[in-house]
């Protein structure tokens, strides 16, 4: 038990030493800004549309009533053309929808909706940094010696389970108290009661959606660890995972990034401006199952190589 203290205290030592956890802090913390930033501009482009449309009512004696107590509009796009039919209710819709992306309320589903396009990279390099740093710092050989090669990959392992644990839970808090102040700023020009928020129905619960994000944080944390395991090389490595994640077209709906986005959309609503558009469907049960063994398979192969690096590298 001292062994596993020592281990673990000497790994996060390092961490907090090679400024690694404040990186990663300030990655999820510029990645809310970017998000509520855009979310921000959002909004202020459907109320300047908004506002618009419903001045041109008045100035030309329409009565917007009648637009307004309509059920449905409809948008034709053809070509470079794009024509509104009730542009009025339009504008309404999506500036209620816009209010609602950017309320509160809606931030832990929304970042964690981004949370597919950024975390799979962020995670998966993480773990390649934690499986090369001790080769790249020479002090490998010296780890495996003095905790011995299961210890030396169990840590890894536990370190890497609360690394994406605390940034899950730090993008989430951020992302409530950065919406809560953006909401209160827009109420000050905007007024809220005129717009009846809508909101789609919901998936699950926030809770749900944050263990499925962390579900998914950790196969690709994993992934990385293997990875890195298996090259020792952190550049190659992570510029390997960025081409796979971001360049490879889905083939086969058994892939792993496939069945994290599946299982996405059973859980997330993907109401603001994330979406995810190409993937394969794939059964709950199926995609689950696929997740779990590479969690599994991943761990135990670090295992293996660990086991079998006789430390030369180091």
């Amino acid at each position: 038990m001292e062994q596993r203290k020592n281990s673990l205290r000497l790994e996060w030592r390092y961490l907090l030493c090679s400024k690694f956890i404040i990186l990663i802090a300030m990655l999820v913390f510029i990645m809310n800004g970017v998000l509520l930033f855009i979310d921000y501009q959002y909004v202020t482009m459907n109320y300047e549309d908004y506002m618009y449309t419903r001045n041109y009512y008045i100035q030309n004696n329409l009565d917007m009533d009648i637009d307004m107590n309509q059920d449905t509009y409809s948008v034709v796009v053809d070509g470079d053309t794009t024509t509104i039919e009730n542009p009025l209710l339009y504008h309404y819709s999506e500036m209620s929808k816009a209010l609602y992306v950017i309320s509160p309320v809606y931030a832990v589903a929304h970042i964690e909706e981004l949370s597919i396009v950024i975390f799979p990279a962020l995670f998966a390099i993480i773990g390649v940094f934690l499986a090369t740093y001790d080769i790249k710092n020479k002090v490998y050989r010296h780890k495996l010696q003095r905790f011995g090669r299961k210890l030396y990959v169990q840590t890894k392992m536990v370190t890497g389970f609360c690394l994406v644990t605390a940034a899950n839970i730090f993008s989430v808090i951020t992302a409530r108290i950065m919406s809560a102040f953006l909401y209160s700023y827009v109420c000050t020009y905007v007024t809220i009661e005129d717009f009846a928020q809508s909101s789609p129905e919901r998936l699950s619960s926030d809770m749900q959606k944050i263990v499925i994000m962390l579900l998914i944080s950790y196969t690709y944390y994993s992934v990385g660890l293997f990875i890195g395991s298996l090259t020792a090389n952190a550049l190659v490595s992570s510029v390997g995972i960025l081409a796979f994640l971001y360049m490879m077209p889905i083939i086969s709906k058994y892939e792993l990034i496939n069945c994290c986005r599946a299982i996405m959309k059973e859980f997330f609503e993907f109401f603001g401006l994330i979406d995810i558009n190409e993937y394969k469907t794939v059964s709950f049960g199926v995609a689950m199952g696929i997740i779990i063994i590479w969690i599994l398979i991943t761990n135990l192969a670090v295992f293996v190589i660990v086991q079998k690096k006789s430390g030369d590298r180091a």
